[in-house]
């Protein structure tokens, strides 16, 4: 499961990428909505990469 949840963080980073590449020659501007999805895939991708704490 950790390994999907890796993986769709990183379409999403991409994704979102993609669509501010598009907007930026587009619009000669970001927008918000890549740079949403660009700042949740990266904090999704650190939550998915880091270990999970023992439980004793």
């Amino acid at each position: 499961m950790k390994t999907l949840h890796r993986w769709l963080a990183l379409s999403l980073i991409l994704l979102g990428a993609l669509l501010m590449t598009y907007m930026i020659r587009v619009e000669s501007e970001p927008g918000l909505i890549p740079l949403a999805m660009l700042g949740t895939g990266v904090i999704w991708f650190l939550i998915a990469g880091r270990n999970p704490r023992t439980k004793k």
